[in-house]
């Protein structure tokens, strides 16, 4: 492994850890380690796959975004689920994806689950298969898909 390769995947494994430390409050543990280990060395994988890098920038901005949606998300399925009429309108969405790049299409699907209501299924050619339990989810999908452009810095058609 290359000392810059080494490098990103030292620090993807410190950011996941730190993220796996927030999920379990602060309960590592050696799985904690590997699972982090494993999903950087995908991610770096994933980076080698095309000409883009991440932005630091956009990244620490993404963070941001993905814990204010993750809080914003549970808390709106969390009222739908205990409201008396239960407000729930499941549906399926076929979401046209315009994001180009490998790495931005699996976090696009991974993380599209921070909109309220939504569960990404897959990705089939150029779209996202979504589950949801709202009617109008498409404008906070494209709001995410933009944030992950920005990401990897990628443009996007029709944006």
């Amino acid at each position: 492994m290359e000392p810059r390769t080494a490098m990103v995947w030292l620090v993807w494994t410190f950011l996941l850890l730190l993220f796996w430390l927030l999920l379990t409050g602060g309960e590592a543990g050696l799985s904690g380690l590997a699972v982090s280990a494993l999903a950087a060395a995908l991610a770096v994988r994933l980076g080698q796959r095309g000409p883009r890098r991440l932005r630091p920038l956009a990244a620490l901005r993404f963070l941001l975004f993905f814990l204010q949606r993750s809080l914003a998300g549970g808390l709106d399925v969390s009222w739908r689920a205990l409201h008396p009429a239960m407000p729930l309108s499941p549906n399926w969405v076929d979401y046209p994806l315009r994001l180009r790049h490998p790495g931005a299409r699996a976090l696009f699907i991974g993380t599209v689950s921070l909109t309220p209501g939504t569960l990404g299924a897959d990705i089939v050619g150029h779209r996202a298969c979504i589950h949801s339990i709202l009617t109008d989810v498409e404008p906070d999908l494209k709001r995410l898909e933009a944030r992950v452009a920005a990401l990897y810095d990628e443009r996007l058609e029709g944006a």
